[in-house]
C-alpha cells in the first residue's frame, strides 16, 4: 500500500479483501501502526498492521488458521531457515543431564556452569523437585493411614 492511504481508503480496501468479515476495533493511524481486528466469520480478535491486512495474500488473515500457514509454521513462507538455533539443546536431554549431575553430588553452581544454565534456574529446579518428592511421600503416608 502506498503511504498516502487515509482511513476511509483503508476501510474500503479492508471490506473488498475480506467481504466485510474483518472489522477494525481500533482507530487507523497509519499503515505501520498495530491495530486490533475482529473477524465475524471465525469470531477471532487479533492484532495486525493495516499494510499486512490488505497486502500480500500470505500476510492476510485466514479464518480458523493459527498464526502462520496451515501447518502452524510461523512465517514459513518468509524465512527458509527452519533449523534449530546452534547451542540450544533438547530440553529432555538437559533435564536428564541435570538429574544425573545432581545425583552424583555435583554442586548446583558447577552444574549450572557445565550445562550453560542460570544458577537460579537450577536452584528452583532442585526446590521444586524436593517439594514434589515430599508431596509424593505424604500421599503415600496418607494412603497407608486410610488403608489401616
Amino acid at each position: 500500500m502506498c503511504n498516502s492511504v487515509n482511513r476511509s481508503q483503508f476501510e474500503t480496501k479492508l471490506k473488498e479483501v475480506y467481504s466485510g468479515a474483518v472489522i477494525p476495533l481500533t482507530n487507523y493511524v497509519n499503515d505501520h501502526s498495530t491495530m486490533v481486528f475482529q473477524c465475524s466469520s471465525c469470531h477471532v480478535t487479533f492484532f495486525g498492521k493495516p499494510s499486512n491486512m490488505v497486502g500480500q495474500a500470505h500476510q492476510q488473515h485466514a479464518c480458523n488458521m493459527p498464526y502462520g500457514d496451515q501447518s502452524g509454521e510461523r512465517l514459513a513462507k518468509v524465512s527458509t531457515n527452519n533449523k534449530a538455533r546452534k547451542g540450544k539443546s533438547n530440553i529432555k536431554n538437559t533435564i536428564k543431564q541435570l538429574d544425573q549431575h545432581l545425583a552424583e553430588g555435583v554442586q548446583p553452581k558447577s552444574v549450572a556452569r557445565q550445562l550453560g544454565l542460570n544458577y537460579i534456574l537450577v536452584m528452583h529446579y532442585i526446590k521444586v523437585k524436593e517439594e514434589m518428592e515430599q508431596a509424593k511421600e505424604q500421599a503415600k503416608e496418607q494412603g497407608k493411614e486410610v488403608a489401616q
